[in-house]
């Protein structure tokens, strides 16, 4: 009987810690959490298409940032290739919302071609704003993010 059990508990033991949920797909290290600020956390989820590509996006206007800032011209080595926003798969379904998104990502799209044709503070804080304008009626969470991207005149 203790013979069974233990294999039993083992079993058990194996199968909880190697079971691996479709929601671990991709860790990414984040860091500051509530609890315990400055601490770095592993965090497992679930990333789209769409997000991957937006994930980009703040990269790219991150460096871009930092060259506008220096009053230094987009480097052309910055990867500018976002069409696929419009094709990319979302994480929730969008609907009846697919047109308003579409609308919405042409906008970008467009700002973004100012900026990298006239990269000042000005087409640059436009195109964040495009951002934040979007993620105000699809996807709320990361605007505080989007909203540090932005240069102070």
């Amino acid at each position: 009987m203790k013979k069974t059990l233990s294999i039993l508990s083992i079993g058990f033991l194996v199968w909880a810690c190697s079971s691996n949920t479709e929601e671990q797909v991709q860790t990414k290290a984040e860091t500051a959490t509530e609890s315990n600020p400055g601490a770095s956390v592993a965090r497992v989820r679930k990333t789209s298409e769409l997000t991957g590509l937006m994930l980009q996006m703040h990269d790219q206007l991150k460096a871009a940032k930092s060259y506008i800032e220096a009053g230094q011209p987009i480097p052309d080595s910055l990867k500018w290739d976002f069409e696929a926003i419009k094709t990319a798969q979302s994480t929730k379904p969008m609907g009846e919302k697919k047109n308003t998104f579409d609308g919405m990502a042409s906008a970008f799209l467009a700002h973004l071609e100012k900026t990298i044709n006239n990269p000042d503070i000005e087409t640059y804080n436009e195109t964040v704003d495009a951002c934040v304008t979007c993620h105000q009626s699809f996807c709320t969470g990361p605007i505080k993010k989007i909203n540090k991207l932005k240069i102070s005149k």
